[in-house]
């Protein structure tokens, strides 16, 4: 809305257009060097206790042979391997060698040992370090999860790394979003991931109950290369936003006769992005208690996509009876009224891995297969 003096008012639309695509996962840093640390997020004043008051070992420290693979196993070779020149003397080594749809396909997972209560503060803490990798970076990638052991899958935490060859110290501070006992909760590394060979050593998972708050942990920051404020591809990419996104405008304010107004002051101020600056979000965060993410996403997104809530294999019950489509619509139902636009997902999947395991049975079948992907279509399209 621009504003005259004498309080005529003229309506102009900015419109800036341009693709683009979010990539969920963050990178990390290709560097050999230590991880830098900083204070973990929390609602609550660090105690200044870390250090000073001992955590209780969820899992049996130093026993590698306890992560068991899980999954699909033939596409990974697992083993414990000796260490030298480190803190720790023993490592998993992880080869894989074939390719996976999703990083849960595979991984490597361990039990816990001891109680875990709601709310209780806990500190994983883990080096990782790439042997070979396809990526022209050499880095190699995993991903910690501390999560229920059984359907729905609750995750406490999941936190995505990448090492090039030298050792990464790792730290993920976070808090248990259900109680356990012993054995009901596992530690996991993802290992479904384009073919690479990685080691994971010196793992620990400790827990100080309300002993300490999480602002007191450290934690490994999150980074990518050319994060720096003064890296070289800022400057490329201003100088295109100025060429593709932005254009003259001009503004005329007149009278009620049609004649200029003299000395008038204008004001400019965007209400809504025209551009899509968009992500994928699951659901399951929408429509719970993760008011953090939820804040980032509004803040920052005008158009989002449900991440898995859509697909098939989620909706047929593959991952688990948490994926509804009620669940789904509320999630469209937080979007929409934050004013965020939002994009569908793929109805049919091409691919016997990408689809129900329930239709494999049809494959000898089309006229029975062409009749179940019509029904699902007509069904979600329809919701």
């Amino acid at each position: 809305m621009i504003a005259s003096s004498n309080k005529h008012w003229l309506l102009f639309v900015l419109v800036l257009g341009l693709t683009a695509c979010i990539r969920r996962e963050p990178e990390l840093a290709a560097t050999g060097e230590a991880p830098a640390e900083q204070a973990a997020p929390a609602t609550q004043r660090a105690t200044g206790n870390y250090g000073k008051v001992p955590g209780e070992q969820v899992a049996a420290a130093g026993e590698l042979a306890a992560f068991e693979p899980q999954g699909k196993t033939e596409r990974v070779a697992v083993a414990v391997v000796d260490i030298e020149g480190q803190p720790f003397d023993t490592a998993i080594r992880a080869e894989i060698k074939e390719p996976s749809q999703q990083v849960w396909d595979v991984q490597v997972q361990a039990k816990t040992r001891t109680p875990v209560r709601k709310g209780d503060v806990l500190l994983a803490t883990f080096h990782f370090r790439t042997e070979w990798s396809r990526n022209e970076s050499g880095e190699g990638q995993t991903e910690f999860v501390f999560e229920l052991a059984r359907d729905p899958w609750t995750k406490s935490v999941s936190y995505p790394v990448r090492a090039g060859r030298a050792w990464k110290k790792i730290y993920v501070p976070f808090v248990a979003e259900e109680s356990y006992e012993p054995g009901q909760a596992q530690i996991i590394f993802r290992l479904g991931y384009d073919p690479q060979i990685v080691e994971i050593g010196g793992v620990t998972v400790e827990n100080f109950g309300t002993k300490l708050v999480l602002a007191d942990l450290p934690v490994t920051r999150l980074t990518y290369p050319g994060m720096e404020p003064d890296a070289p591809w800022r400057a490329a990419a201003a100088a295109r936003i100025e060429e593709h996104r932005k254009a003259k405008l001009d503004v005329r304010v007149e009278d009620s006769a049609g004649k200029p107004v003299s000395g008038a002051k204008v004001e400019a101020a965007l209400k809504r992005h025209a551009f899509g600056f968009g992500t994928c979000v699951p659901a399951e965060r929408l429509v719970g208690s993760q008011e953090r993410f939820k804040d980032t996403v509004a803040d920052l997104f005008n158009l989002a996509t449900l991440e898995n809530d859509l697909k098939w294999v989620a909706l047929e019950g593959d991952w688990g009876s948490a994926f509804t489509l009620e669940r789904a619509r509320a999630g469209v139902a937080w979007l929409r009224e934050r004013g965020i636009d939002v994009r569908g997902h793929v109805l049919v999947w091409p691919g016997w891995r990408n689809l129900p395991k329930s239709l494999k049975a049809l494959e000898k079948e089309p006229r029975e297969l062409r009749a179940k992907v019509k029904d699902h279509v007509h069904e979600l399209a329809t919701k």
